[in-house]
């Protein structure tokens, strides 16, 4: 009976060196399953912001999008609205100052168009005066008449 109470003695000791460890991997199965749980809440959380965030930046983009496209519409009728002026033979209005962009540069060179129109006009205008009453002169005079320039041509 001595040589089996050894045997008894080390099973017990081996079974209840067993059920600690069992327990002891049960606790840290347990354990390391909440912080796994944590570390995917975790990651959740940190997906929510960037899929959030993503939504914010989209929504920025396409408001900014949006302000571009009016800008460039606006200032591009404004064009429109001065080339249907000048159309008209309107010179008297003046147009709006453009910016350093493209449609500005359009509305610059469409004032300095105008004015050169203008300009043009005038000069025109006062030359079909002088015009007329040379041709009403000559028309009324009952003489002969010699026409000549200033180098007397």
């Amino acid at each position: 009976m001595s040589y089996q109470q050894p045997r008894v003695l080390l099973f017990e000791k081996f079974s209840s060196a067993l059920q600690s460890s069992s327990t002891l991997f049960d606790n840290t199965t347990a354990e390391l399953n909440t912080l796994l749980q944590i570390r995917v809440d975790g990651i959740e959380s940190n997906r929510n912001i960037s899929v959030v965030i993503v939504i914010l930046l989209a929504i920025a983009a396409l408001i900014t999008m949006l302000w571009m496209v009016k800008m460039i519409v606006s200032r591009l009728q404004q064009a429109v609205e001065v080339a249907q002026r000048i159309e008209k033979g309107d010179f008297s209005q003046n147009v709006p100052l453009g910016s350093r962009d493209e449609t500005g540069k359009l509305l610059n060179t469409m004032g300095a168009m105008q004015t050169l129109l203008k300009a043009r006009i005038e000069s025109d205008r006062q030359k079909a005066e002088i015009n007329k009453r040379i041709a009403v002169s000559l028309d009324n005079a009952t003489s002969n008449v010699m026409v000549v320039d200033l180098d007397y041509n």
